[in-house]
């Protein structure tokens, strides 16, 4: 919620005025015949889904849809890929690394960055 769109605003309060009674600007995907399952590992079903999610995403005004929009079953999780890249990623994730000491980094790159020079 924000100053403008507020929880009256999402509820159709303003709509009311306009209408007999009062419809939510909120629908549910899955109240609806719109199917955001990839069945198929074919590119031309993946291009239409991630298009079909797209062209959902931006609906905004009086009608605004929550939900599931897009769903492949057929990639494995990103925690799984990750973790057969890195098999101890979740053990020592990035975010409990240390990265400096007494204020200092603990690596030194500059060996890096003077390979880059041109």
């Amino acid at each position: 919620y924000n100053d403008i769109n507020t929880r009256d605003w999402y509820a159709g309060a303003d709509l009311a005025k306009e209408a007999a009674e009062r419809h939510s600007r909120i629908y549910k995907l899955e109240d609806t015949h719109f199917d955001p399952v990839v069945h198929y590992a074919d590119d031309k079903e993946i291009d239409e889904k991630l298009a079909q999610a797209l062209i959902k995403s931006l609906e905004w005004g009086n009608k605004i849809p929550t939900g599931i929009f897009y769903k492949n079953d057929l990639i494995s999780p990103f925690t799984t890929r990750l973790t057969d890249k890195i098999p101890n990623y979740m053990e020592n994730p990035p975010a409990k690394q240390n990265i400096s000491k007494d204020g200092k980094p603990t690596t030194d790159v500059s060996k890096l960055l003077d390979s880059l020079q041109v």
